[in-house]
């Protein structure tokens, strides 16, 4: 049986996590990975320039590609606060004075995130574009000529710009938002998940 990548990486680092750190320090991974990833995105960008691919499709076809890039991205960053924090659930949930709650209800208490928790969450899990996209697309498209597949990618190289000025407008947001004092989820809650 063959393990998923990312269940090996988390066993190897809370087996290893001093041997680990010692790699990824001596050998600069972390560097190594931004600078992979630059090339992959410089590498998808010089081949849209290169087949002419905005040229190829209609203004309206860009304008709607932006629109539904643009929601989706606040879709599901709005998704990702009410999975994180679930506001939806009543802050009885979390008063111990209360004697009959379900099991269930607080285990879903138990699951809430505290705001700095869900603004991390936030920005990871909205922020798939090119990185994973990009494979996927050589994957599935890969008989076809580098033209079509130019076009292809228009909307995963649309949404990575757009992520990353939706991204800089919704930090001033979320800043803001972690000022203010967390009524859902209390401190000793939110340490206790860190």
């Amino acid at each position: 049986m063959r393990w998923p990548s990312s269940a090996r990486n988390k066993l190897t680092i809370s087996f290893f996590p001093v041997k680990t750190k010692r790699v990824a320090t001596t050998f600069k991974l972390p560097k190594v990975g931004s600078f992979l990833l630059l090339i992959l995105i410089w590498s998808i960008f010089c081949n849209q320039f290169e087949q002419d691919a905005f040229n190829l499709v209609s203004r309206e076809s860009i304008i709607l590609v932006v629109f539904l890039n643009l929601v989706l991205y606040l879709a599901f960053t709005a998704l990702c606060v009410v999975c994180t924090r679930l506001p939806f659930l009543p802050a009885r949930l979390i008063d111990p004075t209360v004697a009959k709650v379900p099991k269930w209800r607080k285990i879903a208490a138990g699951a809430r995130f505290g705001k700095a928790e869900a603004t991390a969450i936030c920005f990871c899990a909205a922020a798939k574009g090119l990185v994973v996209g990009s494979p996927i697309l050589d994957i599935l498209y890969g008989g076809m000529t580098p033209a079509h597949r130019a076009i292809i990618s228009i909307p995963l190289v649309l949404y990575q710009g757009e992520q990353i000025a939706c991204g800089q407008l919704l930090t001033y947001l979320f800043r803001r938002w972690n000022r203010e004092e967390d009524a859902l989820v209390s401190d000793a809650d939110s340490s206790e998940k860190a």
